[in-house]
């Protein structure tokens, strides 16, 4: 279906030598998102911290697409490489993505 809502799920587990830089991914990575994608069609974007808990899960941050089409002219935008590049600069741990058809 064109006109299901697509998330796209990021998370990022901790590691034993993992550094993660809330306050970066807060006021400046996930805006980048936002400020990237909003035009081929993102919804919402929003981080969240779960508890200190042994599932590792440093933040989740949930990315909402108008339709699945959306999220790919998105993810192949020459632009997005400014998103992934960025990752660097708050943490040296690689995302984890799920993928949830609405």
């Amino acid at each position: 279906m064109h006109n299901e809502l697509f998330t796209v799920y990021v998370t990022y587990q901790e590691t034993e030598n993992s550094h993660f830089d809330r306050d970066y991914y807060t006021t400046t990575h996930v805006p980048l998102v936002i400020h990237t994608w909003q035009p081929y069609g993102l919804i919402h974007a929003a981080a969240f911290y779960p508890k200190k808990n042994t599932s590792g899960t440093i933040v989740i941050c949930e990315c909402v697409f108008k339709n699945k089409e959306a999220f790919e002219k998105a993810f192949a935008a020459p632009e997005t490489d400014i998103v992934m590049n960025d990752v660097k600069q708050f943490t040296n741990l690689t995302p984890r993505r799920l993928f949830i058809h609405a």
